[in-house]
């Protein structure tokens, strides 16, 4: 693997560092921390040198250099403001999730980068925000293939989802992280509910993302999040926006961080995260009618939805065949009256 050159501009200790281990100590918490990753020590001191530039940004766009202050994690520095133009234009992390709502789906947030170049031909390739493939699995199988390398036939490793499973394709970097439903019920209360696991699930994919970002070297000017707080900003909901801004605002420095209902409409980034979520859901789907079969001999197809007719059906076949087990290991448990 080709040496790096770690360029800290603003951190503890400025400079320009060869172990990301050394580097990341230098910028992990400090705010407004600037920093990047370089082929050669020339470039890196360059960096050091002259003005940062995140992405291709228009000037007036809020393009960040070592004299723009850190933003403050609040609603007024973080606003709901559209700028999908811009946000394209530039290289950009998004996030989007899956699996809320229905009873065997697991909880998968997935954050990705998307270089600038490749957003044209990632539209001409499909994607988009993946309810517009909703039933279509072949679709959302070779676009889910195409930007993350894995295949419909791949095995995953779920464990390994957990902690942040790293996909990448040309142009594409994304960390996908799943919550388990037995883990979900596990830690589900009325204090700490969804929406805080979720800020946290985002949250934790997001600083990943960062991580892997900062040690190949690639640069970005804006995080978008698709809104899963249904645009409040006030009360409880709101507590949990500025908890979420705030972890991500003290990992990611001076970034341009917005919120916004159906980001993964106009946002290319957010668009690659929800197909990406989806696909790796629909293959979680698949993983467990094998666990059905090889641990409960039960050659059943997994219910995918709310609760419903067909999922109570399921769930009574599984009393029937003694595989309660299944449920209370793989199933929204607390979502079952």
């Amino acid at each position: 693997m080709a040496k790096k050159f770690y360029a800290i501009k603003q951190g503890v200790r400025p400079g320009i560092y060869t172990d990301w281990g050394e580097a990341s100590a230098q910028v992990k918490g400090f705010k407004g921390a600037i920093y990047k990753g370089f082929e050669t020590r020339e470039e890196a001191e360059a960096f050091l040198e002259g003005e940062v530039s995140w992405g291709k940004q228009d000037a007036d766009a809020s393009s960040h250099t070592a004299k723009t202050p850190a933003r403050r994690a609040s609603t007024d520095a973080i606003r709901d403001v559209k700028l999908p133009g811009l946000v394209n234009a530039a290289n950009a992390i998004g996030s989007d999730e899956t699996g809320k709502g229905e009873i065997f789906r697991s909880l998968i947030v997935t954050a990705a980068w998307v270089r600038a170049d490749v957003v044209e031909e990632l539209r001409e390739l499909g994607i988009k925000d993946s309810k517009a493939y909703h039933g279509n699995a072949k679709k959302l199988g070779e676009l889910g293939s195409a930007i993350t390398g894995i295949l419909p036939s791949d095995e995953i490793d779920w464990a390994t989802c957990e902690e942040g499973l790293v996909t990448e394709s040309e142009g594409v970097i994304a960390v996908t992280v799943l919550l388990p439903n037995q883990k979900l019920e596990a830690i589900h209360t009325p204090e700490y509910n969804q929406d805080n696991i979720l800020c946290d699930c985002h949250q934790k994919a997001i600083v990943k993302l960062q991580q892997v970002l900062a040690e190949a070297g690639e640069s970005y000017g804006y995080i978008v999040i698709d809104d899963f707080l249904a645009g409040m900003r006030s009360g409880k909901r709101g507590v949990k926006f500025a908890h979420l801004m705030d972890g991500i605002q003290t990992a990611a420095g001076d970034y341009s961080c917005h919120m916004e209902m159906r980001a993964d409409a106009d946002y290319m980034a957010v668009s690659a995260a929800s197909i990406i979520s989806t696909y790796l859901e629909l293959k979680y789907m698949e993983h467990l009618n094998d666990v059905l079969l090889a641990e409960y001999g039960m050659a059943d197809v997994v219910p995918d939805g709310p609760i419903s007719k067909p999922v109570r059906d399921f769930l009574k076949r599984l009393k029937n065949n003694g595989a309660e087990d299944f449920f209370q290991t793989y199933g929204k448990t607390s979502y079952v009256k």
